[in-house]
């Protein structure tokens, strides 16, 4: 489930967009009894997801949006869903259904770990390729949810990235080994990391979009996506914990990412976008 926000002026243009797509569908389609109910569900979920995104004023959760919540099973069970939701469709209806997910799945892994990346489909003839073409560093005090246990918070460097447990490890309330451990990963957990301690070796887990505990960073490994696996186990804490927010210096390093598609034909189309790593372990999507 990859997580974003959405921008204000992004809002219009996709309820827009919806309503086109869904003009078009009834104009070509509007005699098919299932094309018409699921059009009645894009409508009113796709509807429903814009307006209650972070940014639209009508949604009091800060913790960005979540593709398998907002888009919905209406979108997701399209061949083009999923990608539509998270690049506005600029490239979806050119590719098949394995092409836009081998470009979803490399423009994640191309915004997570800032390498190039692509693909080359023999039976379709179409090729991709996703590399950053500028990076921009922003240097702010962020409010950083967290968990009452954490003792300290020091500056951040955002990360908002998938990791895996390549060892056992405590998780501790501080970036040291002289804190209390507060709870454990076992090795091959995945889990949601919010951002890297400045100059140091620890990691700041994310529970929820709220930062849990540190973890040594020689215990994990990026896995190049920005998504929690939903059937894997979460880390274990012991009890309940309270939440309070604490302003931080964070450094915050944001991407523009271009994906290049090249069809069978020979032509070749772009898209390009902004990614930001957000203190809540989300990605603004711009």
């Amino acid at each position: 489930m990859l997580i974003f926000k959405m921008h204000r002026h992004h809002i219009i243009a996709s309820i827009a967009f919806y309503c086109l797509v869904s003009l078009a569908i009834s104009i070509l389609l509007p005699t098919n009894p299932a094309t018409a109910g699921w059009m009645d569900d894009f409508i009113r979920e796709g509807t429903k997801a814009i307006l209650n995104s972070p940014n639209s004023g009508n949604n009091q959760n800060d913790q960005g949006v979540n593709v398998n919540r907002a888009c919905s099973s209406a979108f997701l069970r399209q061949p083009w869903g999923q990608i539509a939701c998270i690049f506005g469709g600029s490239l979806v209806n050119m590719l098949g259904q394995e092409d836009q997910r081998e470009l979803a799945d490399s423009t994640e892994e191309t915004i997570a770990t800032g390498r190039d990346s692509g693909w080359s489909n023999p039976d379709t003839g179409v090729e991709g390729k996703v590399k950053v073409t500028g990076t921009k560093v922003n240097r702010q005090t962020s409010e950083v949810a967290v968990l009452d246990t954490v003792q300290k918070l020091p500056p951040l460097d955002l990360v908002a990235g998938e990791f895996r447990a390549i060892s056992n490890a405590n998780i501790v309330t501080g970036p040291g080994n002289n804190y209390r451990s507060v709870g454990y990963l076992t090795k091959g957990q995945i889990v949601q990391v919010i951002a890297k301690v400045q100059n140091r070796g620890w990691y700041l887990l994310s529970q929820d979009g709220i930062g849990s505990g540190y973890v040594t960073s020689n215990a994990l490994k990026p896995t190049g996506r920005i998504k929690v696996s939903g059937n894997s186990p979460k880390p274990q804490y012991q009890g309940q914990k309270k939440v309070k927010r604490v302003r931080v210096e964070t450094k915050q390093t944001c991407k523009t990412i271009e994906q290049r598609v090249t069809l069978e034909d020979g032509s070749t189309h772009r898209n390009s976008v902004e990614a930001c790593p957000e203190p809540d372990g989300t990605w603004d999507i711009a």
